[in-house]
């Protein structure tokens, strides 16, 4: 055990639930639980310099984290000396190829945590201009990963950059295809909270569903994310109105996550969409940053769980495993990592952005409740043997002891 750096981006507290945070600080959580020394760096919330702790691992905050005009981040640089770790963990996409021979400039080991998608154009294309130029914010950051050339994601292996991690088999094989060499990438799943593997108390049920308004016999659908358009919600939308007429006791729940006016306009978009729709007697709205709790029994309290992503944030969202460690069916996408979280046993993967093909996914399962019920078993085993975080750390120690 040693001195160990971990670099990330700004850990606010809203997001260290959410990916890809939560994978850094149970990386981070598990290498000292291993014995380890370990020590976030991140960006501070003011720009000024912070020292605090995070689950037993110090965090040191600097102003900013990020290489600056591909020069080495003099603020980054001197925390780097001052803690003089014998390993620095690096927080990656595939821009960060750009400028691979940062690691060069330190005399610690370096290993890349990759936790974006690796997507190929015609996956990027598909959700449509109009959904990628209004969410720029997420769209641009995967183009931009495109223009990476191959032999920049090759050289990484020679710049001090030891290994790279990531969250899926997916992205490792695309990334071997992109250029790494295939001893240089290793996958290392996120791991799942105990609480979602436990069940929610059946008896409470019905009271949760009359409380959200749903009837007894209804099948209901539930959307836990933020109201984005690639995310799907959009298509979900769409999709839940012409499912409905061949399965008229489907109903939707959507769990729209934001906080105070975050993705107010988006929300208010996908409410003017229910209306437009006629939609507004069959679907639910719940609206605010819910703690775990309570998304675990708004979701126990639903039959389907549908997450219908047309690009993936991050790679391995948890809100996938966590659904199906419910024991719901999980109708999802064919994009990025998603097939190889959802078998086809557990749920339903379509073309991301296709309401057809999403709405016919939706009523295979609701006119049918034996396959539903089928698949529930399933997906709760498929979730019962899913790794804990512990077990991830337990991953991440035995590959540094390798290297």
């Amino acid at each position: 055990p040693g001195q160990l750096a971990q670099r990330h981006g700004r850990l606010r507290r809203p997001r260290r639930r959410l990916q890809p945070w939560r994978y850094l600080i149970e990386t981070a959580r598990g290498l000292g639980q291993s014995g380890h020394l370990v020590t976030i760096l991140s960006t501070s919330e003011d720009g000024g310099p912070v020292e605090e702790s995070l689950a037993g691992v110090n965090i040191h905050r600097v102003p900013d984290v990020r290489p600056v005009r591909w020069q080495a981040n003099p603020a980054l640089a001197n925390a780097i000396h001052q803690l003089e770790p014998e390993l620095l963990i690096w927080h990656l996409g595939l821009t960060s190829f750009f400028h691979f021979d940062i690691t060069s400039r330190f005399s610690a080991s370096s290993i890349g945590v990759f936790t974006s998608p690796v997507y190929d154009l015609r996956e990027l294309l598909r959700p449509g201009l109009p959904s990628l130029v209004a969410e720029k914010e997420l769209s641009l950051a995967h183009f931009a990963g495109r223009l990476v050339p191959g032999i920049a994601i090759r050289r990484s292996a020679q710049s001090g950059l030891r290994h790279l991690v990531t969250l899926s088999e997916t992205a490792r094989r695309r990334l071997i295809g992109r250029g790494a060499p295939a001893n240089h990438v290793t996958c290392i799943p996120p791991g799942l909270e105990a609480e979602w593997q436990e069940s929610f108390p059946a008896d409470q049920l019905p009271a949760v569903r009359q409380q959200l308004g749903f009837a007894p016999d209804d099948v209901v659908v539930a959307y836990a994310g933020a109201p984005m358009r690639l995310r799907g919600i959009d298509a979900l939308v769409r999709a839940v109105a012409r499912a409905r007429e061949r399965a008229p006791r489907l109903k939707l729940l959507i769990l729209s996550r934001r906080r105070d006016e975050e993705m107010a306009a988006a929300e208010l978009r996908v409410r003017n969409l229910i209306a437009r729709l006629g939609l507004s007697q069959v679907v639910t709205v719940v609206s605010g940053f819910l703690d775990h709790s309570s998304v675990k029994r708004y979701l126990a309290a639903s039959d389907i769980v549908a997450l219908p992503f047309e690009l993936v944030p991050s790679d391995m969202p948890l809100s996938v495993l966590e659904a199906l460690a419910l024991g719901k069916p999980v109708v999802t996408t064919t994009t990025a990592c998603l097939p190889e979280m959802v078998p086809a046993s557990c749920g339903v993967c379509v073309p991301p952005a296709e309401v057809a093909a999403l709405a016919n996914a939706l009523v295979s399962l609701a006119t049918n409740r034996e396959r539903r019920e089928q698949m529930a078993a399933l997906a709760r085993a498929f979730g019962a043997q899913w790794p804990s975080w512990e077990q991830m750390g337990s991953r991440w120690s035995n590959l540094l002891q390798q290297l």
